[in-house]
């Protein structure tokens, strides 16, 4: 089979058993373990800055998977793909919570200064929409006012928040399933270096909490419940995850992605979850009660944006 062959030809390893970890290859050679993922467009161009974050998480013993390069570079192209090799630790990791873990990976000596978490996010935010008020220049499009109303709203709020300044290691995007379980014994142990990126943790809280609502129906506050045994947020990062659970980043990749099929069942989706966001917010965001930006003050300028 070609991939057998160019993994012979690029590496010079035979591959033994294979098997799936969702869209990831895992494979033995004699007395090592491998796994193979695609690394395209975007995802090619992240890879530099994640494999120097993967070095340096490395050294503090986070993370025990590393890129084997081929003959000649990074990656390969096989059946027209674009092919990264990691390879994997044959033992299994200390048995480990996945709250736990992840409060580990964010509570790293990696912790770095950079400008006003909040300015970056508004910058790549302000972006994004104005990428989808180009599109929908050009197309009516149900609910799209609605959406631009729930960016507007969030990226209001992260201009009146105190500054935050740290990021550190965190994901793309975080949810059921990134770190991948290759040992049952140590499940979801494995951090995938294509799923790394720099930013603040309350990314990853809120992209979790997310997923898990918009792939699975459940609003899942168990993990931040755990994870904040581990390492609490202040009130100023409890806004923060607050406001990213806002912004409605699952319009905007349909948008992206041309998807323009999927809109009436996000809008339903997305009205539910600013719902029950709302409604669970007191239970896990208990400042809520007290913002002086106010659910009634919020909701009736949503309605508002709704017609």
């Amino acid at each position: 089979m070609s991939i057998e062959r160019d993994l012979y030809e690029h590496y010079g390893m035979v591959m033994k058993e294979s098997s799936f970890i969702g869209e990831s290859r895992v494979f033995h050679t004699a007395d090592r373990l491998f796994l193979l993922d695609a690394i395209e467009g975007e995802a090619k161009n992240r890879l530099p800055g994640q494999l120097e974050l993967a070095e340096a998480l490395q050294t503090t013993g986070l993370l025990h998977t590393r890129l084997v390069p081929t003959r000649t570079g990074q990656t390969m192209r096989s059946d027209g793909a674009e092919l990264a090799l990691f390879e994997l630790p044959t033992t299994p990791s200390p048995v480990m919570s996945l709250p736990a873990r992840l409060a580990q990976l964010h509570d790293s000596e990696l912790l770095m200064e950079a400008t006003s978490v909040q300015q970056l996010w508004f910058d790549r935010w302000e972006a994004i929409v104005n990428r989808a008020d180009a599109i929908l220049m050009k197309t009516r499009m149900e609910g799209a006012s609605y959406f631009l109303g729930l960016a507007e709203n969030a990226l209001s709020m992260l201009l009146h928040m105190d500054p935050i300044m740290e990021r550190g290691p965190a994901h793309f995007r975080f949810k059921p399933g990134t770190w991948l379980t290759v040992y049952p014994q140590s499940p979801e142990s494995i951090i995938p270096i294509k799923e790394l990126t720099i930013d603040h943790r309350c990314r990853d809280l809120a992209e979790y909490i997310r997923s898990s609502w918009y792939e699975h129906q459940q609003f899942q506050t168990d993990i931040l419940d755990s994870y904040m045994t581990y390492y609490p947020l202040s009130e100023n990062e409890a806004r923060l995850l607050f406001i990213r659970l806002l912004f409605p980043l699952p319009f905007f990749d349909c948008l992206a992605r041309e998807e323009y099929d999927r809109i009436p069942e996000l809008l339903a989706q997305t009205n539910e979850f600013e719902d029950y966001l709302y409604a669970s917010g007191c239970d896990f965001l208990p400042w809520l009660t007290r913002s002086v930006l106010s659910k009634r003050a919020l909701s009736s300028t949503l309605k508002a944006r709704r017609g």
